[in-house]
């Protein structure tokens, strides 16, 4: 069986570009390595077959970056790099849709991401489980900015408790997620679609929608200041995020780059425990 990934990377990166940060969001470098080849290199060493990159019509430079750096790093690991165009936009999972038909299961991830999440596991846990939708989700801690009031519910008007500036810890869609048969082909309408959008439209119709939890690190990557956080990620994880030279000197084959040669010792060990405020777009 091929196992096929498709990474997104046709947004627009509107937050980026308001932060200051002029590269197109998919080759924004974080230690060195654009957030489009960190993506490539974890799902090759997850035993990807075929990697497709969904890029806008527009973005001529990320396309470039496909042909003239992505390729021949698939080249190298025996890995099928392909350019899949989307135009118009079609949303953040109606590209997948595109491929309904020509694969039984899709692993996707997002080029802004990154993450030290079990890529293997997922799809193989996916595949096991026989579902329509595979979401891998998290706990994210958010800061309130202010004072949270809560009243009493049969009184909406009377104070129960105020606390200042809380923080809450959600369950939250970690922008990974393996589509079966059914998700590609109720993506495939060739419209402009949104995950969220997909998932409730499996759910309900009856389909089988599972959550993949995980406590991996995790870090999107929308403006600059997310930027900062990412490298500090990268840091704190060198056994997952090898430094540019490592890259270089890593023979990205089949054989030697494997998902054990790029998991981290122990994620959850205090000593690695990133030093950072609550903030909802970083996992440590």
């Amino acid at each position: 069986m091929t196992r096929t990934a498709l990474i997104m990377a046709g947004g627009r990166g509107d937050r980026m570009a308001r932060s200051g940060v002029a590269e197109p969001k998919p080759l924004v470098p974080v230690a060195g390595v654009t957030l489009l080849e960190w993506n490539l290199r974890l799902l090759i060493g997850s035993g990807i077959d075929r990697v497709v990159v969904s890029v806008a019509e527009r973005d001529a430079r990320v396309r470039q970056f496909v042909a003239d750096r992505l390729g021949p790093i698939g080249e190298r690991a025996g890995v099928a790099v392909d350019e899949l165009v989307e135009e118009p936009p079609l949303g953040n999972i109606g590209p997948a849709g595109l491929l309904a038909g020509s694969v039984d299961s899709l692993l996707v991830v997002y080029a802004d991401n990154l993450t030290g999440v079990d890529l293997c596991q997922i799809y193989d846990d996916h595949l096991a489980d026989d579902v329509d939708l595979t979401l891998a989700a998290h706990r994210e801690a958010f800061a309130m900015p202010f004072g949270e009031l809560t009243v009493d519910v049969a009184h909406p008007d009377r104070l129960v408790a105020y606390t200042e500036k809380p923080t809450h810890v959600l369950l939250v869609s970690s922008a990974v997620m393996v589509l079966g048969p059914r998700a590609l082909e109720r993506a495939g309408a060739e419209v402009p679609l949104g995950i969220s959008q997909l998932a409730q439209a499996l759910v309900d119709e009856g389909g089988q929608v599972r959550l993949w939890s995980h406590d991996a690190p995790w870090v999107d990557v929308n403006d600059r200041a997310a930027i900062e956080r990412a490298e500090a990620l990268v840091a704190h994880h060198p056994d997952l995020f090898p430094t540019p030279d490592e890259l270089d000197t890593i023979d990205l084959t089949r054989a030697d780059l494997t998902r054990a040669d790029l998991t981290r010792a122990d994620l959850t060990s205090g000593d690695l425990a990133l030093e950072l405020e609550p903030y909802p777009a970083v996992r440590s």
